[in-house]
């Protein structure tokens, strides 16, 4: 899981970004980040990004087996 933190132009709101690998590890974080107050602003699934060693490993197949999607996750909570 990545964590990244984004400074807001208000200062009211704090806003965290996680990528996620697998489902159940999204769920059981967004159930407890919601008991210490931050809402899930947003969820965007996306195509995980290839690396280079894959393409070089398997070649023409790394086209047809891509691997599962990462999910995206905004957090959203009032600073005050």
């Amino acid at each position: 899981m990545m964590e990244r933190r984004v400074d807001h132009k208000d200062p009211q709101f704090e806003t965290m970004v996680r990528v996620y690998r697998r489902y159940q590890s999204y769920k059981a974080d967004a159930r407890a980040l919601t008991e210490r107050g931050w809402l899930v602003a947003s969820v965007i699934k996306r195509a995980r990004r290839q690396h280079l060693a894959r393409y070089l490993m398997l070649g023409a197949l790394a086209f047809w087996f891509r691997g599962k999607p990462e999910i995206v996750v905004t957090y959203l909570r009032s600073s005050n």
